[in-house]
């Protein structure tokens, strides 16, 4: 379809993705007096809803039913609505929340791409959102006060949206519920899913329960911390689905634990070198969400927050939503609206045009000073004002009053003697006098030493011998050797200046965190044998100092220092850095300061 296209009450203005009964795009909704608002919109398929009408009806129970959730970490359905179209014809079309973000696939993707992982504290943060939308989503009940049984079903990375702001949001919560309504099985019996991250029971075609969506959350969290899928597709060849099944039902944690256990605890880049006992219960817990026998796991998703909120006591989960915050902003594109650009300058233009709105704005301009005329309509700030305008009879008033300010200062020591008489109680003005007679006794000096070179005097010396004896006379006849400096320079002795040697500096490329950063400086000629040092300090909101870390020599004229930087406060923005170089405590060579350092910043990934 060409976009941007107009369907309804719809703008649809990009693709989003393509799913089981249509297309979601991202869509502007127009109302009346300039309303504008960015929705997600999913189009039914004419076709597939021509050939089964029952998908209609069940996506229209489903949008009902959906509306009803009302959860931060759950994507919010609002409205179906049919629409005619000129081209599609009878259109159906699903209103959702836009999410600025990514899918967590994606992101996991691009971690892949730059050879690190996430941080165990950021697969805790998605961990605990995911499983307080599961405890929300699990006991949801209906009018009468019965459980409803919602269950996901198809929790996989795709269908996890990490926003802009670092939070999880689930999606297509009810999607299998809904198919489920009009085929419960496919021809081979295999109930709804993706099959790498269902459980072991919907493997087998057995009715899903809550605890199944523990599984899938739990082979997502493996997923996460590890970088790769809890069941291994088969190596090599093409990679049929009875296979993958197979895998799903043959997979136990035992057999995967030792991936687990080397990603926590074995030291860096392998693992992430954490201490096995604070690891160990990270273990335990995806250990029981991952067990084959659903009577294993959890009982609910209530006691699975329960325990997660405890394990995570001992973590920074908010430090890892900062991370996932970081790492989305450098995946998703800004979001751009065609038509914004010239619905902006329309609206501009035509407020522009206005004359009451001018008026308005030239009266707010001119303030309390001058009269308060309204502008005549179309002028604008500054056109067609006189000399008699209000903004020149403004600086005419405040020049006057400045100009008698400054004659009250240069004549009140004349007129306050002491026969002066006391000034009345209720004179205001006497504070403001006593404060500046200071000053008005020492302004007339400049002014009358100003005033003496002024042409229209008369050429004779006034006489004023005091003034110009303390200064010898020069005659015109002095030579200029008299102006130059006096005294002779001593012969020097022909001892060479000490040469600093100069500091060039090729800055490192962007760092992973947690990371080594390697800073490198080459000394070039001169002739002091200085060791150089960088003073870095992690990008902060708030200023930190500098700290010195000295350099090792790393060959012929290069220098370099490796530093640990590690994931938490600080260094998961960026740092910053100079060079200086120092002998005998004496630093007379430098690179870059404190005021204008270098930057290097942090891969988002």
């Amino acid at each position: 379809m060409r976009l941007p296209q107009r369907i309804g009450d719809y703008t649809l203005l990009e693709q989003l993705g393509a799913g089981s009964f249509g297309t979601v795009y991202r869509a502007r909704i127009e109302g009346d007096l300039g309303f504008s608002q960015q929705v997600a919109v999913k189009l039914v398929d004419s076709g597939r809803a021509r050939a089964r009408p029952n998908v209609i009806t069940s996506l229209a129970d489903e949008a009902q039913f959906l509306a009803r959730l009302n959860h931060p970490n759950i994507v919010a359905v609002r409205r179906f609505v049919r629409v005619d179209h000129e081209f599609l014809g009878e259109a159906h079309l699903m209103e959702m929340e836009l999410v600025r973000g990514a899918p967590l696939s994606r992101l996991l993707r691009k971690v892949d791409e730059v050879g690190t992982r996430l941080p165990v504290d950021a697969a805790l943060s998605l961990l605990l959102e995911g499983v307080d939308a599961l405890v929300y989503a699990h006991d949801l009940k209906d009018a009468d006060g019965k459980g409803i049984g919602l269950v996901h079903r198809d929790l996989k990375p795709d269908n996890l949206l990490v926003s802009h702001d670092g939070r999880l949001k689930v999606l297509d919560f009810g999607i299998a519920w809904a198919e489920d309504r009009i085929a419960t099985t496919t021809a081979t019996g295999l109930a709804k899913g993706t099959p790498q991250y269902m459980s072991p029971e919907q493997a087998r075609g057995e009715p899903a329960d809550p605890r199944s969506d523990l599984y899938a959350l739990g082979a997502i969290a493996f997923e996460c911390i590890t970088g790769h899928r809890y069941v291994s597709p088969p190596q090599g060849g093409r990679v049929e689905l009875p296979v993958i099944i197979m895998a799903v039902a043959t997979t136990t944690f035992e057999g995967r634990v030792d991936v687990l256990e080397k990603a926590l605890v074995a030291p860096e880049p392998v693992g992430r070198a954490i201490d096995p006992n604070r690891a160990r219960g990270i273990i335990e817990l995806l250990g029981r969400m991952l067990a084959p026998n659903i009577e294993e796991r959890p009982a609910s998703a209530a006691l699975l927050a329960h325990d997660l909120e405890e394990l995570c006591s001992a973590w920074k989960p908010h430090l890892g939503r900062r991370y996932l915050r970081t790492a989305i902003d450098g995946i998703i594109e800004p979001v751009t609206d065609p038509h914004a650009d010239t619905m902006d300058r329309e609206l501009n233009l035509t407020l522009s045009e206005r004359a009451d709105f001018d008026s308005f704005r030239e009266a707010f301009n001119v303030g309390a000073v001058g009269p308060t005329r309204m502008a005549p309509p179309g002028l604008r700030e500054g056109e067609g004002q006189g000399p008699g305008g209000p903004k020149v009879l403004a600086i005419v008033l405040v020049g006057a009053a400045l100009l008698a300010l400054g004659i009250l200062a240069i004549i009140g020591p004349q007129d306050r003697g002491t026969d002066s008489p006391e000034p009345a109680a209720d004179a205001v003005v006497d504070a403001a006098e006593v404060e500046d007679e200071p000053r008005a006794e020492i302004m007339p000096e400049p002014v009358t030493e100003e005033a003496e070179p002024e042409p229209t005097r008369a050429p004779e010396p006034e006489p004023t011998p005091e003034r110009r004896t303390p200064a010898p006379r020069v005659e015109p006849s002095t030579p200029a050797s008299r102006i130059e400096p006096a005294p002779t320079p001593a012969p020097q002795p022909t001892i060479p200046s000490p040469v600093w040697p100069k500091l060039s500096h090729t800055p490192p490329a962007p760092y992973m965190l947690p990371a080594t950063l390697t800073i490198s400086v080459r000394l070039e000629g001169g002739s002091v044998d200085c060791e150089p040092e960088v003073l870095i300090r992690p990008v902060m909101p708030s200023p930190i100092q500098f700290t010195r870390t000295a350099m090792a020599s790393a060959g012929t004229s290069a220098w370099s220092a490796t530093m640990a930087l590690p994931y938490g406060e600080g260094w998961n923005v960026g740092a910053e850095y100079y060079f200086r170089c120092c002998q005998d405590g004496s630093c007379g060579a430098g690179l870059r300061n404190q005021a204008n350092p270098f930057r290097v910043d942090k891969n988002p990934f």
